[in-house]
Order: C-alpha cells, then structure tokens, then sequence
C-alpha cells in the first residue's frame, strides 16, 4: 500500500472505528444494523474465505445460487418487478412485487403514506384505524442502515418516494440472519439496495408525466475513478395531485424528493471504506375516509349544512369533501449519514464495521382537524422528532467447516412526541379563561401531550455455519439483547400555561419512570443441498421487540411502566429451493417455496378512540401461511415471475375494555395474495422493444371496528387488476456520440378501470365527529368508511444516458 492511501485509509478507518467507542459512552443508545446485503438473505457473505478475493457486501450479486444456499426465506424484487410497478407509486409500489405483502394508501404516489404488512405482520401505519396491530414489527433499512424509528416503532414508505435510486429490494420473512437483524424485525425486514457506484461514468436522466398531474424528475451520475474513488449522486423530485378531487376542485396534491450520496475507495490489500448520505421528504395531502353509504347528518359541505349527502353512492367513488371543510397534510423527512468498513485483517478473518446518524421528523398539520365545528380540537399540529445513532462492529472468521460471525452493536437514540389540538376561536372551556386568551399551537384549549423517549440499545450475537459436507449447512446462532428507555413527561414543561388552564387535556397520566429488558435469543437453520437444483431447509428463530411508544397512545403513558414488556416471536419455517441454469428452453429458472408459522405474544396494540382517547389492548397472535415465489427466462425473449401467498391469522386471545376474546381474525390480512407479470425484448430496426403484462390479486381481508375496538367478521371485498407497459430503447451513438441511448416507456396501471376500495373499516363516529368535547362527539358510528384506490393511470417516462 503507497503512503497516499495508507494515510487516507488511517484517517477514515478512524473516522469510522472511532463512533463505536464514542457511542458506547452515550447515555442513551441502542439499535444495530446489518450488512447491505449481508447474511441476511446470505448473499453478502464474503467471497472464497472470509478474507480471501472479498468484495464490499454492497457490490455482491443478489445471487439466486447464494439465496438457495440460506436457511431463511428472502424475495428480491429485482429490476423487473420494480418496472412492473407505477413509476409514481415509490417504494410501496415495489413491494406490492413480493409474495405475502399487501399494500394499502390513500394516495396514488410515493409521497402518500402506505400501510404495508409481510406475511400479515405490519410497518407503514398510515393513519387509518385501529387495526394495524403488530405495526412497526418490520425492520427496514437502506442500504443496510436502519430507517425505522426506534422510538415508535414507525417507518413510512414515502420515505422511499423515488424507486429509479433503488437497485433491488430485498424482503425476508420472519426475523433473520441474526447478524442482519436491528431493534424490531421480528416479524420481517426489508434493505433497500441503492445505485451503486461504478468504475466509469455515466449519466442517466429521466422524466416522468401521467395522469393526475403527475412529474417525476431523476437523475443517476456516475463519476467513475477519480483518484480511487468511485462515487455516485442520484436524485430527484416528483409531484401530482391525489385521483380524489372536490367539488371546490380542490385536488389534495403531493410533492416529494430524494437525494442519494455514496462514494467508495478500494485499497491496496483488500480493504473497502464507504461513505454514504440520505436525504427525503414526502408530503402530501390526506382526504378524510369516505363514507360507503349516507350517513344522516353528513353532507358534502359539513355536519348538517346544506348539500348532497356525502358517500360514494351519492357524491361520487372519487369525490372528497371541499378544502373549506376538510384538510390535512402528513409531511414526514428523513436524513442519514453512515460510513462502512470492511478491512480483510488476513486470509480468514474479515472486519465489518458500520456508523451512522440518522434524524427524522414528522408534521400533520390541519385547520380543520374536526368535521363539527366549534370543537376544541378544530385546528391540529402534530410534530413529532427523533434521531439514532449507532455503531455496529462484526468479525468474520473462516474455519475449516466453520463460517463463524461474531459482534454486535449499540445505538443511542431519543424521540419526542409532540400534538396539539386547539382552536384559535375559542377559549377554554375546562377553566376560567384570561382575557383575550384563545387557544393555539403554544396554548392548545384542546388535548395535547409531548412525551421524550432516551433509548439504549444493545446487541451481541455469534452466528456459526457449520459445513461438515458440502451438501450440508447448520447454522446454530445466539443473540443477547440489551434495551433500556427512559421516559419523561413533558406536557407541563412543553405546554406551561395549557397545563395549568387545561390539565385535564393532558394525554401523559404516568410519571417518569425506566426499563431495561435482557433476553437472550437462540435461533437454528438447516439448509441440505442434495442435488445441484434442489435445497431443503428449515429454521426457528426468536426474535423480541419494544412495544411501539406512540404518543399519547402507548406504553408509559397508557399504562405504568411495571406493566410494559417485550413483545416476542417464535418464528418457525420450512421449505424448498429449487434453481435450473438451463432447463430445455428456460433459463435461470427459480421455484421457491415454504411454510411458516409465528406465534406473537405479550402484544401491546395502542388504538385511538373516536374522542382522542385510547385503549391499550393486548393479544396473542398465530400466522401460518404458505408463500411460493418463481421465475424463469424462456430463450432470450421472454421474462416471466410469479409471487402468490395463502394466509391466515388469528388472535389467539385479544383482550379490550370488553373483556377477552379467542380467535379473532388480525385485521387487514388478505386471505391470498397473486401477482405475476410476462415481458418480452425484441429488437426491431435496431431498437430494444420490451413489452410487459402484469396481473395483481388480493383476495378478501378482514376489516377492523372503530367501534367495538375488536376486528370484524366483515370483509373488504377481493379485486383483480391488470397492467400493461412498453419500453423502447434507441440507441444514440452513431447520432451523437456522447449520447449512449433514449429510452421511452409508457405504462397503463388498472388497465379496465377497476374501482374498488383498498381499505375499509367501521367507524366509532369520530372522523365525522368532533372527536373533542363538543357535541355530537361521534356522528355515524357503525358505518363503513373508504379510501379507494386509483382507477386507470397512464404514465409515459422519457430517459437518456450519457
């Protein structure tokens, strides 16, 4: 190694190194996380030893013959199911791709939030109802970084707005790798892979317009080597109005960006340092639900003023409520700043190491928080804050018949929730008002609460794969965990003045107080290779997690923190992996598929009530299920993939206010799940041509009730779409030489304008009530309440790389 990159690889190994030991100081940390594309799906394990000929985790090839070889259960969604998805949809588009996940928003682009769930278990909560149990039990990261929330479990999609800088997605089922698994992927993860950077330059812009108004502008630069390193800037921006309008013509629209930093630096014996930034933010406008039916009292322009009643029967499927009755923006950011290391500290031995600091905020944000007017909590600002920080460090040491993988992580991390519900017309009505004072974001006459969460957590683990043939694998691992909160009201610092006028609109009812919770987790897996196109494999796996802390909705301020404890998974799965080169005239072809069954006990499942209240139900779920993933390319011309789920779940036992209850159905779980999609390349007159077709399934579903705080027996009714798209690409060079081809692609998503609701739920009447102190606080309880989803969509993307 010259002198020139041993001083720059001292200067950033430290840089890098040196966050673990200035973490472990922090008096408030927790949270680890895994490789890029690491033993998680067990593609990113290093090449030949652990030493020898390694590459960096992010270059490795998400490899259907290294996925064969794992013991877990991992999807990616690879460049074609993200090409079947809307180029608007973002993130949660893509992941409609994968076998066992269900998608359900409010909007059409990826600047709307979406809920999504694997395998029934949920992340993404978009606001809709009770019945998300279980959300926030998906680890997500990107590029190997955790992006979800420690503090409240959450992680949104439209953090992910733009899929042109993703690569791959990879969604594994149940806990994972233990070396990969973070804070809260007990029941799942998902690692979104980004552009990686290249040894040459290119540049790739593109442009997207389709219907509702929609822009979306991307740009991929590649700098190629300069001086050793190899960096990539990717980016963009997007915009479109909702597919829901108003009489008013008001069109509830969305904007979002996203912009991706990541350089790299190979150095003389094998060692890869990385440096990598993240930046997005989604916002977007969110209609209220819409009611099925009439509702007496509920018209288009307001609780019982003149005007059409409001419904989809009456007003129109894709009518909303007029800007002056009705709205509310949901704004979530995100930034992060990471740096990786892999050093080859000799033939056997590898070093890993990551840091990074991540910060998010959220803000819904409402002048017409209620449908009645006059109530306390007319006007809404909720903003809630949080930032992690973390360093995780793992060896990797190459035995004979050994692959073991040792380390663990430590990440600090604090939250503070934040809401307030006022109005700015009216004084307090719970205590005499000063003169003048009316109630506002500062003072709110309404409920408020603010609430800081520290958070440590910690983590070792000792994974050994071990080969005593080369048809075997068994894999025993140990993971011991650490986790500790401390929690602090702060509604009377936060909110001085209100908590003296107004104290009983205080949400927080318990004083400070602190946890810490040990476990320690085993986990096994089997994989048996016995022909070169078949495995067998089979695994258990304990994982835990600590119960979202909300706002003013869960442990700590719900319940006293003696009562608060890990939730836990015992995640069981077997199945076969079956993967031909050549197959008479396929290719590449893959069939995968396997059995799962999770028990998920000690749940704590905050649910808002109709009048800011809350209940804080417990339960203890079963998901069993079968999911079969496959592909194949069939000579040169054509591409085929197939994902297809059968689910079903239960509450072993849910307890509410009413009392306790056996076997409920866990809401929101379609009962199967089908998406396949068949394209084509042919070149004519020199041009690459590639149709595609696609079909989506999602059978029925279970809805939840508001109003019995307890999932129904009714269901959201099944629908079937079809997709079409074309892609032509036309090569430049002998035109202009700087321009290597244009690419025009044009798609139709609900090709037969299927109308149909992605998520229903009955209502306890607070969305159409005031949900405060004036009356009527709930007006149409028991009513089925929608959001639809879009009908036909067009979009056409024009793209040139130079």
């Amino acid at each position: 190694m010259n002198s020139k990159n041993h001083v720059q690889k001292a200067v950033l190994s430290a840089i890098i190194l040196g966050g673990a030991s200035i973490m472990s100081c922090q008096p408030a940390f927790a949270d680890g996380t895994s490789t890029v594309a690491n033993t998680a799906y067990n593609i990113g394990q290093v090449n030949q030893a652990a030493g020898g000929g390694v590459l960096p985790q992010e270059q490795q090839k998400l490899d259907k013959k290294n996925i064969q070889k794992s013991g877990e259960t991992v999807k990616v969604i690879g460049k074609h199911e993200i090409a079947s998805a809307s180029p608007a949809g973002g993130a949660a588009a893509a992941l409609a791709f994968a076998p066992g996940v269900n998608v359900s928003s409010y909007g059409g682009t990826g600047a709307s939030k979406s809920s999504i769930s694997i395998n029934g278990i949920k992340t993404g909560w978009a606001g809709f109802s009770g019945g998300n149990f279980d959300n926030g039990s998906i680890g997500v990261s990107f590029d190997g970084i955790p992006m979800v929330n420690p503090g409240n479990g959450l992680w949104q999609a439209n953090l992910v707005p733009l899929n042109s800088l993703i690569s791959a997605i990879t969604a594994t089922s149940g806990p994972g790798n233990v070396v990969d698994q973070w804070y809260n992927n007990i029941g799942g993860s998902l690692n979104f892979v980004p552009v990686e950077p290249s040894k040459t330059f290119s540049l790739k812009i593109s442009q997207t317009y389709g219907s509702f108004d929609t822009i979306n502008s991307t740009f991929i630069l590649q700098t190629g080597d300069l001086d050793g390193w190899d960096t990539v800037l990717a980016g963009g921006l997007g915009e479109a109005n909702n597919y829901m309008t108003s009489p008013d013509g008001f069109k509830s629209p969305s904007n979002n960006y996203a912009y991706y930093l990541k350089t790299r630096k190979h150095f003389d014996g094998g060692a890869i340092l990385s440096l990598g930034a993240y930046a997005a933010r989604s916002a977007a406008y969110r209609p209220l639900p819409t009611p099925i039916s009439p509702i007496p009292g509920v018209t288009i322009n307001g609780y019982q003023q003149p005007g059409e009643p409001f419904s989809q029967s009456t007003t129109g499927f894709y009518k909303t409520l007029p800007y002056n009755v009705n709205n509310k923006t949901d704004t979530n950011q995100i930034a992060m700043f990471y740096g990786k290391l892999l050093d080859p500290l000799s033939h056997s031995v590898n070093l890993h190491n990551y840091a990074y600091y991540v910060e998010g905020t959220r803000v819904h944000s409402t002048a017409l928080h209620d449908y009645v007017p006059g109530s306390e909590s007319r006007e809404e600002w909720n903003n809630p804050r949080s930032y992690w920080l973390g360093d995780k460090l793992w060896l990797g040491i190459k035995l004979p018949y050994n692959h073991v993988r040792v380390g663990g992580y430590v990440q600090t991390s604090r939250y503070q929730s934040q809401e307030d519900l006022f109005n700015s017309q009216l004084g307090f009505v719970n205590s005499p008002t000063p003169t003048n004072l009316t109630g506002s974001r500062a003072v709110p006459n309404g409920p408020f609460f603010s609430d800081i969460f520290h958070q440590l957590n910690a983590a070792i683990f000792l994974r050994d794969t071990i080969s005593p043939i080369s048809s075997l694998r068994i894999t025993p691992s140990l993971r011991y965990i650490n986790y500790s909160t401390d929690f602090t009201p702060n509604d009377q610092t936060h909110f001085p003045l209100a908590y003296q006028l107004n104290q009983v609109s205080a949400a927080s009812a318990y004083p400070s107080a602190s946890t810490t919770f040990s476990r320690l987790a085993p986990s096994i897996s089997i994989n048996w290779h016995p022909l070169r196109w078949l495995a067998a494999y089979a695994s258990y796996q304990r994982a835990y997690r600590q119960p979202e802390n909300g706002g003013g909705t869960g442990p700590y301020v719900a319940i006293p923190a003696s009562q608060v404890n890990l939730e836990q998974v015992g995640y069981y799965q077997a199945g076969l992996k079956m993967l031909w080169t050549h197959l008479g005239i396929l290719n590449n072809t893959y069939l995968n598929a396997n059995f799962f069954h999770a028990n998920f006990s000690h749940e704590l499942l905050p649910t808002a009530l109709s009048s800011f209240g809350f209940l804080l139900a417990k339960g203890f779920s079963v998901y069993n299920g079968v999911n079969i993933a496959a592909g194949t390319n069939i000579g040169y011309h054509v591409h085929a993939f197939m994902n297809a789920s059968f689910l079903h779940t239960y509450f072993r036992s849910f307890t509410n206010g009413s009392g306790t209850f056996y076997d409920v159905p866990v809401a929101y779980v379609p009962n199967h799940t089908v998406n396949l999609c068949v394209s084509g390349k042919y070149f004519v007159a020199g041009m690459l041509m590639k149709p595609s077709l696609s079909f989506q399934y999602n059978g029925s579903q279970y809805m939840y009730n508001n109003n019995t705080n307890i999932t129904s027996h009714q269901k959201i009714p099944s629908y079937g779409l079809i997709n079409l798209g074309m892609d032509l690409r036309i090569p430049m060079r002998k035109y202009i030489h700087a321009l290597h081809y244009v690419d025009v692609n044009a798609q139709i998503m609900n090709l037969f304008n299927r109308h149909y609701n992605g998520f229903e739920y009955i209502t306890a009447g607070g969305a159409y009530g005031s949900g405060g102190y004036t009356s009527p606080t709930s007006v149409g309880a028991g009513s089925i309440l929608a959001y639809p989803a879009a009908g036909r969509a067009f979009y056409v993307t024009v793209g040139a790389k130079f």
